[in-house]
């Protein structure tokens, strides 16, 4: 079984072969370990074992080591910290569109729930008023009775 891994860049590399079985018919991933890398497990059919292959994950920045010893070296250094700011504030400017977006979401929620708990309400209320002129009803009714004005 071959597998090709990811560099990083969008690209694979392969990395040569590696052992998950005589014969492997089923594949999972997941992060099996928890330790934010994708993770995979293989099944074979002719012996029925499992093999899992876990990820090591290798953090990898792409801001290279930045040399402030000299005024030269800080110099040059000012246009990789301005695109590296750059893409951190489009960064939090995305991470902020979803923000609001899931405020707006919890928005619409909380208003519908409010709406539902109303008109849940105004069934209860209908509801209590209706037994409640049914049972005045039927008191009148029973004291008219007892009282003669009814003859049974």
């Amino acid at each position: 079984m071959v597998v090709m891994l990811g560099a990083g860049d969008g690209t694979l590399s392969s990395n040569g072969a590696f052992a998950v079985g005589g014969s492997p018919e089923g594949v999972a991933s997941g992060d099996f370990n928890e330790d934010g890398a994708i993770d995979l497990a293989f099944t074979n059919r002719t012996d029925d074992t499992v093999a899992v292959l876990l990820a090591n994950p290798v953090r990898v920045t792409t801001t290279p080591y930045l040399n402030f010893m000299s005024q030269e070296s800080a110099r040059n250094a000012i246009p990789q910290l301005k695109g590296t700011l750059e893409r951190i504030t489009t960064e939090v400017g995305a991470i902020g569109a979803i923000e609001s977006r899931l405020g707006t979401a919890l928005q619409v929620l909380s208003a519908a729930r409010n709406n539902f708990q109303a008109a849940e309400s105004r069934i209860r209320d209908a509801d209590i008023a209706e037994e409640s002129s049914r049972l005045t009803r039927l008191n009148i009714l029973q004291q008219a009775a007892l009282s003669g004005f009814f003859s049974i």
